[in-house]
């Protein structure tokens, strides 16, 4: 679980964090525990909460019935902790609602979150900054979190202790749920009245193609906006983010071409004019024919928006009276992080990725372990004329927000240079390469971790392209060796350190990696394995548990472990305690962040 939401940015929150306690109809919850009831909190972990109150107060505790306080810095136990189950569906929005108690100080807290038994992973999701209140009140804040099974929430008192009470801390918590919600929030589809009713628009253009007698860039109706030498420049609309604090996609489809159709979006909480924030500038693309473009970006922002579109291009001269661009449809959405794995050379991982020109996989093929890795697959080098492979990725909704490719890759003896190509499924190869790999002239083979960025959205090809002759020791081979691609959420992104190096050239690789998965006993399993790994040098290492789709099920070691063997053992259960199910499942070892080495397990209940 990647997700970080801390409350900044575009949206004003302050007056949205009080809200009813009714949960939304149109969310379903997998959680919940009510702070202060024994009966409720059974079952989820509670540890370091403070009495419940009010009862050893002596009063209504700030009108709630019960609760639990967390203490605050001076106490020295600054923290407290609480279980909840996040289901199995890890591509769905989810919503936390926190019900805390907040005045006569500032009462503020960080939230952060990780698998249960994992305090090593945790991730700051929430800043909650306090409000200096003279009142105590009770404030329902929602947060978007993401994650699958038993997920462990940490609450931090941020603040000085409340000085009128030694013993409490600057905050009490009384409800804690977590809901699975929709991903859409709100849409309107533009130039249809009914869906523009109620979203509270101001400035725009007649409805086309009505007015124009014809069929307006291929849409059946949108409005324009009308370009500066009218006067009227902009145009407005109120969208609804909904009431859970964190990123949203918003969603633009709007027309370009016979002119450089620019514009500019900003948005501000209603009402609040002088807060704009100018949230995305598109530039025009000049075609020469009319087309429908849909641009996507991540906003953080809650409650009702007023969305500001401004065009910053001349009146198209054709017309005097209509301006630069056309909105068709305008959508927000809750975002999930994107999260893509392949472990190359393992049949069950790729399936369903289309690939497609790839070489067979190693190192049955080659006599050896190649380069460490007990499976990857090569790229044909030019003379073999199938000089590139394809593999089909998902890059999320989003189309403007980053993401970074991660590749594992061989290079060395030669130059293992390769492009990678990025474009939709049905589409023809672009011209210009998203990335660009110029190979490394070092005398033995190395496993590289090398990322880059992307803002391509949904399923796209990617295609690698060998850009060196082919390898004179091996007639059939390839320039590289992939093991390992994976599409995450940016910005961080570029070239990380080698992790290894392979034999000479003339023979079968041997392994001389820094570690290795020396076993995996017994396999198949029911119901535990054990899983040993050996330590050249002391490394920061981490050995998980991936099922055939590659996505995580259990981190088995994490963190810095010195020279020596290590054994681990897995019981064939996910982080939050429950049995998997029968199959196919791998062990992957890493150092440094990167794959050394991915071991088949099969586990048969």
């Amino acid at each position: 679980m990647k997700a970080k939401f801390i409350l900044l940015s575009i949206c004003c929150c302050v007056g949205l964090l009080v809200s009813t306690t009714n949960v939304k109809a149109d969310c379903i919850t997998l959680d919940v525990i009510e702070i202060g009831n024994p009966t409720s909190e059974a079952g989820h972990g509670l540890q370091h909460w403070g009495p419940i109150e009010p009862a050893t107060s002596g009063g209504n505790y700030g009108g709630a019935d019960h609760c639990r306080p967390v203490y605050a810095v001076e106490d020295g136990d600054v923290w407290a902790t609480l279980d909840l189950d996040f289901g199995d569906d890890g591509t769905t929005a989810k919503c936390l609602t926190i019900g805390h108690l907040d005045g006569n100080a500032a009462d503020s807290f960080d939230l952060y979150m990780y698998p249960r038994g994992f305090a090593m992973n945790a991730e700051l999701v929430f800043s909650y900054p306090g409000d200096n209140l003279t009142t105590e009140i009770w404030l329902e804040t929602r947060v978007a979190v993401h994650g699958t099974g038993v997920q462990t929430l940490k609450f931090v008192s941020t603040a000085p202790m409340w000085s009128g009470w030694a013993t409490y801390g600057q905050m009490c918590f009384d409800l804690v749920r977590l809901e699975e919600c929709p991903p859409l929030i709100d849409s309107v589809d533009v130039g249809d009245p009914a869906s523009e009713t109620g979203h509270a628009m101001a400035g725009w253009g007649p409805v086309e193609p009505a007015t124009s007698g014809g069929n307006y860039g291929g849409a059946d109706h949108c409005r324009p906006v009308y370009a500066p030498e009218d006067g009227d420049d902009w145009a407005t609309i109120d969208l609804d983010f909904g009431d859970c604090i964190g990123q949203k996609c918003l969603t633009l489809e709007h027309l370009d071409g016979l002119g450089i159709d620019a514009f500019e979006a900003y948005l501000h909480p209603v009402g609040q004019p002088a807060a704009a924030t100018l949230i995305f500038s598109y530039p025009g693309g000049g075609t020469p024919t009319e087309d429908w473009i849909t641009s996507s970006l991540l906003v953080e922002a809650a409650g009702v928006q007023t969305l500001r579109l401004v065009s910053t291009e001349p009146q198209w001269s054709g017309w005097a009276t209509y301006g630069q661009m056309c909105f068709a449809n305008l959508s927000v959405e809750s975002y999930v992080p994107v999260k893509d794995m392949v472990l190359v050379g393992v049949p069950d991982s790729e399936a369903g990725h289309a690939m497609t020109g790839w070489g067979p996989i190693e190192p049955a093929t080659s006599g050896g372990v190649y380069g460490g890795v007990d499976a990857c697959r090569a790229i044909y080098a030019p003379e073999d004329a199938d000089v590139s492979a394809t593999i089909e990725l998902d890059f999320g909704h989003c189309t403007l927000s980053q993401k970074c490719l991660h590749m594992i890759h061989l290079d060395g003896i030669t130059k293992d240079a390769f492009e990678v190509y990025i474009y939709a499924p049905g589409s023809s190869r672009p011209a210009v390469p998203a990335f660009i790999y110029g190979g490394d002239d070092i005398s033995t083979e190395v496993w590289y971790a090398t990322s880059f960025a992307v803002t391509a959205a949904g399923v796209q090809v990617v295609e690698f392209v060998s850009t060196e002759p082919e390898w004179s020791g091996w007639a059939i081979y390839g320039q590289v060796c992939f093991t390992s691609l994976e599409v995450v959420d940016g910005p961080a992104c570029g070239p990380t350190p080698v992790f290894g190096t392979t034999g000479l050239p003339d023979g079968p690789r041997s392994v001389t990696a820094p570690g290795r998965i020396t076993s995996v006993t017994p396999n198949p399993f029911n119901p535990a394995t054990e899983i040993s790994f050996a330590l050249d040098a002391a490394a920061d290492v981490d050995l998980s548990v991936f099922d055939s789709r590659g996505r995580l099920v259990r981190v088995l070691a994490h963190g810095v472990l010195d020279v020596g063997g290590y054994t681990r053992i897995w019981d064939g259960a996910d982080a939050s305690g429950r049995h998997a199910a029968s199959g196919v499942y791998f062990a992957r070892l890493s150092i440094a962040g990167a794959t050394v080495q991915v071991a088949k397990m099969s586990l048969v209940q």
